[in-house]
């Protein structure tokens, strides 16, 4: 019987073949980048002329093996240490809710009358204190905590909520205090 590709005697690489009485179709057996193999369909070690897979890997249905790495895991990172909130941050905005809201309280008792100059500067220090300084570290800490809390590893410190909540309380008592001693110094002088 004759070739369908007109020659007996070889595969359609040009490659001789056995002479077995039968002419087999050529083998185009093996993975991408592979020779193909010199055997028939009827004498490839697998359906699709894959060869045979190397000891520990594992084989493809289209001839490409993977050979088995599970010795060659790599380790995993070492773990960071789980972030928390900027501390800094937090405990400056206390300081100075604290500070603001004693100088609101001594302004009368140091300062003298709401007339005098130190009523005055006290006033003012303990309103930029407990209420612009101290409120913006706190805007500052929560824009710093809620990047650290889109991080990987965030841990909560409850000792953050709870300082922040202190600085916002200290400081909103400290704003009101001193606003009415400016009003009152105001209201005298002008």
């Amino acid at each position: 019987m004759s070739s369908p590709f007109g020659n007996s005697g070889t595969n359609s690489f040009g490659q001789s073949q056995p002479n077995s009485g039968t002419q087999s179709p050529p083998s185009f057996g093996g993975g991408f980048g592979q020779q193909p193999s010199q055997q028939g369909f009827e004498t490839a070690p697998s359906a699709f002329g894959q060869q045979p897979a190397p000891a520990g890997g594992s084989s493809s249905p289209f001839g490409a093996s993977t050979p088995d790495t599970s010795f060659e895991r790599d380790t995993p990172p070492a773990l960071a240490a789980p972030a928390t909130g900027p501390w800094g941050f937090v405990s400056a905005a206390t300081v100075a809710a604290f500070v603001g809201l004693i100088c609101g309280v001594l302004a009368p008792v140091i300062g003298g009358s709401a007339t005098d100059s130190g009523f005055r500067m006290f006033a003012i220090a303990g309103w930029v204190l407990s209420g612009i300084i101290a409120f913006v570290l706190v805007g500052v800490h929560k824009v710093v905590d809620n990047k650290r809390k889109s991080a990987a590893c965030y841990l909560e410190n409850s000792t953050h909520v709870a300082l922040t909540r202190l600085a916002l309380a200290v400081g909103a008592i400290g704003v009101v205090i001193t606003a009415i001693e400016i009003s009152l110094w105001v209201s005298k002088v002008f």
